[in-house]
């Protein structure tokens, strides 16, 4: 049972942080000024930079506090990671912001 609520914080925080950075990510779009492309460029790279280092600071936070975590704080980086991933995979595909290979 500790393993699964483990898990499950895990993905609490991880979803949370998910969502911070997809907000990042649509805020970033709107400000692209698709007439210059090196300036596009330069924003979208400056936006993922931010939202990896965000995502290395979650992990972080979570291993650094390992001994304060009140369940298996392996689970719980784990669930984080899960959460980080996979909440962005579904944003992304929700809003069309992946391309869909399919139609190539």
């Amino acid at each position: 049972m500790e393993i699964a609520i483990s898990l499950v914080i895990g993905i609490l925080i991880g979803t949370v942080f998910a969502v911070f950075n997809h907000l990042i990510l649509l805020r970033g779009m709107k400000r692209l000024d698709a007439s210059n492309q090196k300036s596009a460029n330069s924003l979208i790279t400056k936006i993922y930079v931010i939202r990896y280092l965000i995502n290395l600071a979650v992990l972080f936070i979570i291993f650094f506090l390992r001994s304060k975590l009140p369940f298996s704080w392996e689970y719980i980086l784990l669930g984080s990671a899960v959460g980080l991933t996979v909440p962005a995979r579904i944003f992304s595909v929700k809003w069309g912001l992946e391309k869909d290979i399919r139609k190539k």
